[in-house]
């Protein structure tokens, strides 16, 4: 196989092993109830310790894009967060996204939880659903290990040479036999999973690597609700946001609200407000906190009811929410006009 030797950078994609696999029908499981701890994120690490990196490097930014064969569907895969040993990696099939969850210990990777359907960007790495082996040492042929569905993970090949992008690199083979077909995947040195295979008695369909993007932040378009000063009213623009490895959905929410759109428009956050933390319920009502800065700006009552609408549909919508409460460092915000209700919840329009 001759890939597209368009940048010569180390890559991740190792990670896609149990997560393509997940996707695919390889290793469906039913999984625990959920348990998600709220953890402060620690800065971004230039490069975590990863025993195994010779064969699963990790760098931010990057987007990984592999070609299917034979039925295969396209891949696309990035890190969207690195908690000291704990990685979140986002995969897109073009048509729906999923979040996988990797945890590095000194002498093994596991992959410890799924999250299926992700629209949008969050945080799950404090989240353990289950605990499987991805690769771990010794680094030989026949070293084997039993997963948690029952199949059994071997190593079946090391040392073989592959062509990668950054040219010919050794790589290792691993094989993972289930009761009625088995998953092939290649690692190569600094490099990371190149290729995998899927066979049973009546099929083979591959996944390859073809192209990296070294330096690329993630895109997303967000509907940002805009406040006529005049009359109150809302126009909806969208807007594409930049999204880095590592950062939390309140900052680039935080960045886009503070937007200047022109005199005729409201601008929803100023004199320094910031969103200090926001999250949703299983009821759907999402709760966001705003710095004391938001009591100062010297709105009128026709721009403060629009800026107020701003926020409710913009985080609301980006959250798909029904409800939205508003406080301020932690107070409730005094809501006029009747717009929220007992519980101070103000509805999302749809």
């Amino acid at each position: 196989m001759k890939l597209k030797k368009q940048l010569v950078i180390p890559i991740i994609c190792a990670v896609l092993v149990i997560g393509i696999g997940f996707k695919f029908g390889f290793a469906r499981r039913q999984v625990e109830k959920d348990i998600l701890v709220e953890e402060e994120i620690v800065d971004l690490p230039q490069k975590p310790s990863v025993s195994l990196d010779t064969y699963i490097p990790i760098i931010k930014d990057t987007v990984w894009h592999y070609e299917g064969k034979n039925q295969f569907e396209q891949m696309v895969s990035w890190v969207e967060f690195i908690n000291n040993d704990v990685m979140q990696i986002r995969f897109f099939d073009g048509k729906e996204s999923f979040v996988k969850i990797y945890m590095e210990e000194e002498d093994a990777i596991y992959e410890v939880a799924t999250v299926e359907d992700v629209s949008i960007k969050e945080n799950y790495t404090t989240l353990r659903q289950y605990k499987d082996v991805v690769l771990k040492l010794p680094l030989t042929v026949g070293s084997s290990w039993v997963m948690s569905d029952g199949s059994i993970r071997t190593i079946t090949q090391v040392n073989r040479p592959y062509d990668t992008l950054i040219g010919e690199q050794r790589s290792l083979e691993v094989t993972t036999l289930h009761d009625d077909y088995k998953v092939i995947e290649v690692y190569a040195e600094k490099v990371g999973l190149v290729e995998i295979t899927y066979e049973d008695d009546k099929t083979a369909k591959t996944l390859e690597l073809y192209e990296v993007e070294n330096n690329k932040a993630q895109e997303e378009e967000v509907s940002l609700y805009l406040a006529e000063k005049n009359t109150g009213k809302l126009k909806n623009v969208k807007e594409k946001v930049v999204v880095m490895t590592n950062e939390e959905p309140k900052h680039f929410l935080t960045d886009l609200l503070k937007k200047v759109m022109g005199p005729e428009y409201v601008t929803t956050l100023s004199n320094g407000v910031i969103i200090e933390k926001i999250f949703i319920d299983d009821e759907k009502c999402l709760y966001v906190d705003l710095s004391g800065e938001f009591m100062d700006a010297l709105y009128n009552e026709q721009e403060q009811k629009g800026v107020l609408m701003s926020l409710v549909q913009t985080l609301g919508d980006y959250y798909n929410a029904t409800y939205v409460v508003i406080t301020v460092e932690g107070e409730t915000y005094p809501v006029k006009g009747g717009q929220a209700d007992v519980k101070g919840r103000i509805r999302v329009r749809r």
